[in-house]
């Protein structure tokens, strides 16, 4: 198992660096991901004030992961 951070959360969400991007979606395919509650909330708030990304925007996004069954929640629950 693996952690991850906030950052490998925002690649993905904004693809402003395709090669990170790229590594963090090959990870989070192809092991399982401890993500800490702490982490959403930081990727939320990056998204919101760094990259100006609207509600809806922020809606859409976290859903997708939620679909991953790879993902652990800090309560070892799948997402």
């Amino acid at each position: 198992m693996i952690a991850f951070d906030t950052n490998l959360f925002v690649r993905i969400a904004v693809n402003d660096d395709l090669k990170q991007a790229e590594l963090a979606e090959q990870l989070l395919d192809s092991n399982e991901v401890f993500v800490p509650r702490t982490v959403l909330l930081e990727t939320e708030w990056v998204l919101r004030s760094v990259y100006k990304k609207s509600r809806t925007e922020i809606g859409q996004y976290f859903p997708l992961f939620s679909s991953n069954s790879s993902l652990l929640s800090s309560n070892n629950e799948k997402f």
